[in-house]
């Protein structure tokens, strides 16, 4: 034979092989191609579902962000509502972020004011000063000579 014969006849035998195989090639392509609408509706159902998912996180967060607004303005109103039992408490002592805070800050307040009242009356009592003028006393003359007497007694009471 001759090696362009040879080279011919191994030409074909690879074209009969690949034609042999063809139908089967065909069927894949078509079972693909079958496949393929199918992943398109999944792949598009899976989309709607995440824009769904990302509309509802939206909104979650709206929801969230009107729910912090709405417990900012109850804080306040209950922080109002606890300087307001007792207007001798500092404002700038009430604060917190929850109703706990509030509360446990309140407390320390009272607490605090408490304090500077017990010690205001214990040093208003060490320092008790009589009401009203002394009693009145004529003025003791025994060590006064004669004349300082009688200026004394010019002078009238005062």
């Amino acid at each position: 034979m001759d090696p362009e014969e040879t080279t011919q006849s191994e030409a074909t035998e690879v074209i009969e092989d690949v034609v042999a195989e063809e139908p089967a090639g065909i069927e894949t392509s078509t079972a693909e191609d079958s496949e393929a609408p199918q992943l398109e509706e999944r792949v598009a159902a899976l989309e709607l579902r995440a824009e769904e998912a990302q509309a509802e996180a939206a909104a979650r967060r709206e929801e969230a962000s009107a729910l912090r607004t709405e417990l900012v303005e109850v804080l306040q109103r209950y922080r109002g509502l606890l300087l307001a039992r007792d207007p001798d408490v500092p404002e700038e002592l009430v604060r917190g972020e929850t109703v706990a805070e509030l509360e446990v800050s309140y407390e320390r307040a009272v607490g605090l004011v408490d304090r500077l009242r017990r010690r205001a009356v214990e040093q208003s009592a060490r320092e008790r000063v009589p009401a009203g003028a002394p009693a009145r006393r004529s003025p003791d003359s025994a060590g006064l000579t004669p004349q300082q007497k009688i200026l004394l007694g010019l002078q009238g009471p005062n």
